[in-house]
This record gives C-alpha cells, structure tokens and sequence, in this order.
C-alpha cells in the first residue's frame, strides 16, 4: 500500500504533506498449523519388521493435540483402553515440510509433515513401542493423520 497525505490546520498551523508505503508481512506457511488438531490415525510402523504396525486410534485410542503461535503446545493423548486422558506441554517449530514436537520429558520427534485443507499428514518420526507387549520398546517410526477442529 502506499499513497499521499496532506493535512490542514483551521488555526493556521503549518499544513503538513508527504508520502507513505507499507506492506504486508510475508505469510509464513507454518501458520497453518496454529490450532486444535484431532487424530484420525496414530500409527507406529515397526523398524525391524516394516509390516507390523499399530494404530492407536483403531485400538479405541485417542490423541489431540493445540499448536500455540507462541511456539508452545498441549497434547492430550487416551491409551486404547486408557482410563483417563493424559495431558502434557511442550513446544514445537516447523521449517520447511519438518515439523519437531518436543512433549516435555521425552525426546524430539521430528516428521514430515503435509497439509491439505484441515487434514495434517505426519510421518517419519523416529520413536519405540512395545509391539509384543513384553515391557521392552522397540525402535519403531510413528505417523498420524489429524483433522482440524
């Protein structure tokens, strides 16, 4: 944007005039992501063996989480049948098509992310699981698919 102005003075002021410009601030795809997202598929492929995976979210789980613009995040994640939702803080940043979510005492994940409309796609991000139910994680990679309330 950009223009002129001229103002005037009834009681005999000097008149003032001149230019003036502006410009909007460069969008920042990463803004997209502010908001309230709810998960449609939470799923942990294993490392070892690529074709065992589990979806938390078909097993009856649930896993939501609130990106702020501040860079902090709440996530709020119902173990399949969990009794009670477990809420916990963080933070997170994007760049490019990575996106780290840092859940306070757990280390990074890191996915690759892509967003078309309100549906957020995750993936890649290195993580373990206990896919034998034997008390020992496994290396595993985790993925999800999120709408946007």
């Amino acid at each position: 944007i950009s223009g002129t102005y001229h103002t005037s003075d009834p009681q005999g002021e000097p008149v003032v005039s001149g230019t003036f410009a502006g410009a909007v601030c460069p969008d920042r795809p990463e803004d997209a992501l502010i908001g309230t997202w709810n998960a449609t598929k939470a799923e942990y492929t294993s490392v070892a063996n690529p074709t065992t995976k589990v979806d938390l979210i078909a097993l009856g789980g649930a896993y939501s989480f609130v990106l702020f613009a501040d860079g902090s995040l709440s996530v709020t994640l119902t173990a399949p049948g969990g009794q009670s939702p477990v809420v916990s803080d963080g933070g997170w940043s994007a760049a490019g098509s990575l996106l780290t979510v840092l859940v306070t005492g757990n280390p990074p994940l890191q996915f690759t992310y892509a967003l078309s409309g309100g549906t957020l796609s995750l993936s890649g991000a290195s993580a373990a699981y206990d896919f034998n139910g034997d008390g020992q994680p496994e290396p595993a990679t985790v993925g999800a698919t999120l709408v946007k309330q």
